[in-house]
């Protein structure tokens, strides 16, 4: 499927690579690389390669939960001027980009470089849960939780970089159901 204007998910998060300058910006006070899985360390190893000289915080792990605690930390201690970039799969990297907006840092602040679509984490709204799938938008999987079979919708929380997912078969009816 095609990202539409109207819709929350960014561009790169539907096609799991990004369109990021190609070189960072050398004016910026200081540089909070957020690097996750092998990938996402290698593309900000390269990327990076012209920031000598500018105040960089590297930060790396797995996966965007290993991640969280040191990109709390490294976003108390910023300043104006900092300017974050998030290499990893694209569903690791919506979870820091909303943890990072959450902070208050606004979306030129940041530069996503998605090394491929990787699993996202899907909202139930029956059970208020999440689920972590390697999925597309329109492809259904199981709730982790209730078992529901949920629809991945065109929908990214800013909040928490979860898609949407509604359940599937809502309008057929159970089998032996006589209205």
């Amino acid at each position: 499927m095609t990202a539409y204007a109207t819709t929350s998910v960014p561009g790169w998060a539907v096609t799991g690579s990004s369109r990021a300058p190609a070189q960072p910006d050398a004016t910026a006070r200081s540089w909070i690389h957020v690097a996750i899985g092998v990938d996402g360390a290698a593309t900000l190893r390269n990327w990076g390669a012209e920031l000598d000289g500018v105040a960089t915080t590297r930060i790396s792990g797995p996966t965007a939960e290993d991640v969280r605690a040191g990109v709390a930390e490294a976003i108390s201690q910023a300043r104006v001027g900092v300017r974050v970039a998030i290499a990893g799969p694209s569903g690791d990297c919506l979870v820091v980009r909303a943890q990072l907006l959450s902070a208050g840092l606004e979306e030129d602040e940041l530069t996503i470089l998605a090394t491929s679509a990787g699993p996202i984490e899907v909202y139930c709204p029956h059970c208020r849960q999440v689920t972590r799938a390697a999925v597309g938008i329109g492809a259904v999987t199981a709730c982790a939780i209730c078992g529901l079979g949920l629809q991945v919708y065109y929908h990214v929380s800013r909040l928490t970089g979860r898609y949407l997912g509604f359940q599937a078969d809502a309008e057929t009816l159970p089998e032996g159901f006589a209205p």
